[in-house]
């Protein structure tokens, strides 16, 4: 007992060098596997490798490009490096993305925002312009690229549902349930616009819902798992100045908890 009190301090210096070398060594474990799967060690799993400036809708749009070692996800860093210099060639365009990393998968969401009729007129602003409506707006897509990091391959839909312990048909009874949740909410507001008074099937209907389920973008976020679909907002929302800033949370469906 007193050799320990008199050797207390040695006792903990040497547990608290042990723990730094356990610390160092697991990260550096770590660095040595994120370096093994990284194209270039310096850099996140996915960054932006260009920016284009749209002066006609004072924003900016990002080209991620994926860093992990693999001809495979070279290729897809062809193909959305094609999609950007297509999309952004015109001025009124815009093209962005965001990305997670969940269970070792890469989920890369990329979204794009094409004018339609209007020259010069952006999704947001067309829907604050009193004198423009309906098909005058752009179009919002989604591009989704889910990867597994370790074998450098595309996880299909029905492998993200597996991973998250929801069947196909699960996936459709949390739409249908989202869906309705929105159309008891959003009630009063469809009969202020043109479509009157609406039950559910014509709420589907007319703001073109109907494919939702077959839609094949499925996105990691917060540990969760989204469908994501545009549809026909200005037929909720009208043409004027109550179409909201945050519209885009209204294209996320969020499926599991």
């Amino acid at each position: 007992m007193e050799y320990i009190k008199e050797h207390k301090s040695t006792f903990i210096a040497v547990c608290i060098i042990l723990g730094i070398i356990i610390i160092f060594a697991f990260v550096n474990i770590f660095v040595k596997h994120d370096s093994l799967n990284k194209k270039y060690s310096d850099k996140e799993y996915v960054y932006t490798y260009m920016k284009s400036d749209s002066e006609s809708k004072n924003q900016i749009s990002r080209m991620p490009q994926i860093n992990l070692k693999s001809d495979y996800t070279d290729n897809i860093n062809k193909e959305i490096q094609n999609k950007f210099f297509d999309l952004t060639a015109h001025d009124f365009n815009l093209f962005d993305y965001e990305y997670s990393i969940y269970n070792g998968i890469l989920s890369l969401l990329i979204k794009t925002d094409t004018m339609s009729v209007i020259e010069g007129t952006n999704f947001l602003n067309s829907y604050k312009d009193e004198t423009i409506c309906s098909n005058d707006f752009s179009n919002i897509s989604y591009y989704v690229y889910n990867i597994d990091i370790k074998n450098k391959k595309i996880v299909s839909n029905q492998e993200l549902l597996t991973m998250f312990n929801i069947s196909d048909n699960d996936k459709n009874i949390k739409l249908d349930n989202i869906l309705n949740d929105r159309f008891i909410a959003e009630k009063d507001m469809l009969k202020g616009q043109d479509l009157g008074v609406c039950n559910y099937n014509c709420y589907i209907n007319e703001l073109k819902l109907n494919d939702i389920k077959q839609s094949n973008v499925l996105f990691i976020k917060n540990k969760s798992l989204y469908s994501l679909y545009s549809y026909d907002l200005y037929r909720l929302y009208g043409c004027k100045n109550n179409f909201p800033d945050n519209y885009q949370n209204n294209f996320y469906f969020k499926i599991t908890e």
